[in-house]
């Protein structure tokens, strides 16, 4: 499956799993808003950046993916758990903001400095 304009409209979905399709292109997610946990892992995604309206999430996988900016996830306040793992991220200062977060794995990831994450003090990094 590499096409989901077709879930476009499916705005009281909650959950969504496409790990390990063919998907690269996730803008029919944009309108989404009721998605609380989604997973992307494996996929050939690599732009995240319409994921910024999806406030209700609480779970994000994008690990092995091809996702290097995570900027646009800093108003993703609910989120509790982001994996990032086997990614191109290499800057994950921009998530210090996420107060919910409680467990982000990083393993594989070009993430050499954590610090400016020292204030989540509920947050458990995954290597």
């Amino acid at each position: 499956m590499s096409d989901i304009s077709a879930l476009a409209n499916l705005t009281n979905l909650t959950n969504l799993y496409l790990q390990g399709t063919q998907v690269s292109d996730i803008s029919a997610l944009a309108n989404l808003t009721n998605l609380t946990s989604l997973h992307l892992g494996g996929t050939q995604v690599s732009d995240v950046s319409v994921l910024a309206n999806l406030t209700n999430l609480t779970r994000l996988y994008l690990g092995g993916t091809q996702v290097s900016d995570v900027s646009v996830l800093a108003n993703l306040t609910n989120l509790t758990s982001l994996y990032l793992q086997e990614t191109q991220v290499s800057d994950v200062s921009v998530l210090a903001n996420l107060t919910n977060l409680t467990s982000l794995y990083l393993g594989g990831t070009q993430v050499s400095d954590v610090s400016a994450l020292a204030n989540l003090t509920n947050l458990k990094i995954h290597q």
